[in-house]
């Protein structure tokens, strides 16, 4: 029993030797590793293995957040030539190359929002007893927030509640909002408790609204990479029912006063009838007097003139005919 129990051991020790000396084994960062947008990051990935054999190559791939691992696509490529493939396409290169002492790492320049995610170093040597080694490198790519916007939500009438909000498209980490009242000459203090701000979601509720709230509100959004900001300018007004109801209450009494200047009209006309007036009244179905010219008054008038000539011319004559006798 004792010679087979020795037996089994050495071969166990022997494997346990042979799996240390044939075996490929990956070291890569156990944490994310993380790199400002626009510079460069480098993504370690060391090795060891007996001897490079023919058939020996590396390979990186990439997958999104959200992406499977096995869904990752290959990024470089090296089997004895150096291969560059999609959106990384120059911006990824080997720190050694080639990469066959032991060093598989790579560094990414400019680095862009889209880099972060999952990467995938995998070394593969025919020669070895495992045949194949794998290392996984999350990368995270900070950015400073971008400049965010600002809005207001509610009607800035005294006594309303409104809600200020401020978002930034991007930004890595989340970024923190700060809101504060800028100040001018003619601010008035606004209570602590009438103003509630989320810096995590970048909203300010502004309670019980009065005109000391007016004037310009800033957002500030900030993370460790950087800061931007926006500015809201709040204008508080009355409520606009009194002036509805103003508006509803001048028309009333104008068609009151109408109403009124029409009654009298008809009560005036009623009680104080229209006089006709005569011989000023032309009906259309009257016949128009007919006219006549005086002739026979002035037959008559001429007839007269005639005659009291002729017995002027008469005694004319008669008192000739005397004179000449006389004579």
């Amino acid at each position: 029993m004792a010679p087979t129990l020795n037996g089994l051991l050495a071969v166990w020790i022997f494997t346990l030797n042979i799996d240390a000396a044939f075996s490929m084994d990956i070291t890569v960062p156990t944490d994310p590793v993380y790199g400002n947008m626009g510079s460069s990051v480098d993504l370690p990935c060391k090795y060891s293995t007996s001897t490079i054999e023919k058939g020996f190559n590396v390979e990186w791939r990439f997958a999104a957040p959200g992406t499977l691992p096995i869904n990752a696509k290959r990024m470089l490529y090296f089997d004895g030539q150096l291969y560059q493939i999609n959106s990384l396409r120059g911006r990824m290169q080997l720190l050694q190359d080639p990469p066959t002492g032991g060093i598989a790492s790579v560094r990414i320049i400019d680095l862009q929002p889209s880099d972060s995610g999952v990467y995938i170093c995998e070394v593969i040597n025919p020669g070895d007893w495992s045949g194949t080694g794998l290392g996984v490198i999350n990368l995270t790519v900070l950015m400073p927030p971008s400049p965010p916007e600002c809005r207001v939500t509610g009607n800035t009438l005294v006594g309303n509640d409104v809600t200020l909000s401020c978002h930034s498209s991007q930004g890595v980490p989340q970024p923190i909002y700060t809101w504060t009242r800028e100040k001018t000459a003619a601010q008035i203090p606004v209570p602590e408790a009438n103003m509630v701000q989320d810096q995590l979601s970048g909203s300010l509720l502004l309670r019980n609204l009065s005109y000391a709230f007016n004037g310009p509100f800033q957002c500030r959004a900030s993370n460790e990479i950087g800061a931007a900001s926006c500015t809201v300018n709040i204008r508080v007004s009355t409520s606009n029912a009194g002036v509805v109801a103003g508006a509803v209450m001048g028309a009333l009494l104008f068609l009151l006063l109408l109403a009124g200047v029409a009654g009298y009209v008809f009560w005036y006309r009623k009680n104080h009838p229209k006089a006709p007036t005569v011989g000023n009244d032309i009906r259309e179905d009257a016949v128009a007097p007919s006219f006549k010219t005086p002739r026979h008054d002035y037959e008559e008038t001429e007839s007269h003139l005639l005659s009291r000539s002729l017995d002027r011319h008469e005694t004319a004559s008669h008192a000739s005919s005397r004179f000449t006798a006389v004579v």
